[in-house]
């Protein structure tokens, strides 16, 4: 179930959370919040890390 919320098309995963806090973390501000649904398309998903991008399909094997 979506509860009406905006989706990006193409995207590889989308979590629904309730917000619980917001703490300051230096020039912009840290969302804690609770998984209430999540759900993943199998595609490979793309993380940034260290100053370059990573592609976290599934380990060859």
């Amino acid at each position: 179930m979506d509860h009406d919320l905006p989706r990006i098309d193409g995207t590889v995963a989308w979590l629904r959370c309730e917000q619980v806090e917001l703490v300051p973390g230096g020039d912009h501000t840290v969302v804690l919040a609770h998984v209430d649904e999540a759900a993943v398309t199998g595609s490979a998903s793309l993380t940034y890390h260290l100053r370059s991008f990573h592609d976290l399909g599934p380990a060859a094997g």
